[in-house]
């Protein structure tokens, strides 16, 4: 896990003590170029331009040139299913605190919809239509 202490470090280590006006977007950019992942390079990106908005909000510098790097194109995430025990807690919990929502829940989990899906419950029909 990344901190802003260690993403502090990386960049002094990767820029050295210069002059903040003076590093350009392309040198940014070929330093996040090394990183194995767009997604840990994005974050570093990130990690730049607050240092450089905070700098301009303190009058310290003008521009931000982490601003003019293209930000990397990342993967959808990590796909990642409940396990056997998840679900049973989750199920318990959602019993106990929201029980009219159980059924919902169920059907949501096995049939893969998901609240973009916006589909609609009636369960007093029942009920349940999902868009084209």
């Amino acid at each position: 896990m990344h901190t802003s202490a260690s993403s502090s470090l990386a960049t002094s280590e990767a820029m050295g003590v210069r002059i903040a006006s003076e590093i350009t977007p392309q040198e940014i950019n070929a330093w996040l170029s090394r990183f194995k992942t767009n997604a840990t390079a994005n974050r570093y990106k990130a990690f730049f331009s607050l240092l450089y908005r905070e700098g301009g909000r303190n009058g310290k510098v003008q521009v931000n040139p982490a601003r003019q790097v293209r930000q990397r194109r990342e993967g959808t995430g990590r796909l990642r299913f409940l396990s056997h025990e998840e679900y049973d807690t989750l199920c318990a919990v959602i019993a106990k605190r929201f029980p009219e929502h159980l059924p919902e829940f169920i059907v949501s989990v096995h049939s893969g919809m998901r609240l973009q899906g916006n589909c609609i419950w009636n369960f007093m029909e029942p009920l349940m239509t999902l868009p084209a």
